[in-house]
């Protein structure tokens, strides 16, 4: 999906919070990262980790060490956020279609 969107001027919106576990935060910010999502990968991870915590409100220290642990899991998935996203993401669609393709607005 790279390039499809131009860019936009930067407006004032509202304070967003993130309500999630930091972890959860890091795992994304690391995704991200890998995907080449922000500056076309032209971004460090601390670079990126300050922008995100400017963002949502919440201080991310130490990012590197959350990746190290999650490297450390042994389980089916080390990426157990981003695998809960898609689940989520993939059931509201289900029940959207479930319903006719319509979904609730926020």
């Amino acid at each position: 999906m790279q390039g499809l969107l131009p860019a936009l001027p930067v407006k004032s919106a509202k304070k967003l919070c993130w309500t999630g576990k930091v972890t959860d935060l890091v795992e994304l910010l690391y995704a991200l990262d890998t995907c080449d999502c922000i500056n076309n990968g032209e971004i460090g991870v601390e670079e990126l980790a300050d922008a995100l915590s400017e963002i949502f409100g919440v201080e991310i220290k130490n990012c590197y060490n959350f990746y190290m642990n999650m490297k450390r899991c042994k389980d089916d998935s080390r990426t157990y956020f981003l695998g809960e996203l898609r689940e989520k993401l993939n059931k509201r669609m289900v029940d959207s279609d479930l319903k006719g393709g319509k979904f609730k607005k926020r």
